[in-house]
């Protein structure tokens, strides 16, 4: 990993500026769920991979004449599918100057929750870059 420079007070000077009174933490709305409309989205799995197949329905039933023989089918199995668990991170480093002079002082513990929706922001531009490639591929 590369070695990340910490946020330090002199990389935001205004959080120890007195002539400040109000800092605001600039966030988006949480808005981070439009990606369960059009994924298929499977929860409680607590094994590192998890696999599934499937086997088709069976077609359309006909009219069956008199003394007609009944169309048989038999279903077709479909392919294996595997689905791996995969684990995404940020980190924010801060040195503790600016933890307790800073952050702390002006309220601004939420800046950490800034990580957590880095990685809800990641699943959602991930799982749009999916449909949108699908799309892309049926209409060539």
């Amino acid at each position: 990993m590369a070695d990340v420079v910490p946020f330090t007070l002199g990389a935001a000077a205004d959080l120890t500026d007195r002539a400040i009174r109000d800092i605001h933490l600039k966030v988006k709305d949480e808005g981070f769920d439009y990606y369960k409309k059009y994924m298929s989205i499977t929860t409680g799995v607590t094994d590192y991979t998890y696999k599934d197949s499937a086997i088709s329905d069976l077609g359309n039933a006909g009219r069956v004449l008199e003394n007609a023989e009944i169309d048989a089918e038999s279903p077709i199995q479909g392919f294996d599918q595997s689905y791996t668990q995969i684990t995404y991170g940020k980190l924010l480093r801060v040195t503790r100057k600016m933890w307790y002079y800073g952050i702390q002082k002006r309220d601004l513990e939420k800046l950490a929750g800034s990580t957590k929706r880095a990685c809800m922001r990641h699943r959602e531009e991930f799982c749009a870059d999916r449909l949108d490639q699908a799309l892309t591929i049926s209409s060539a």
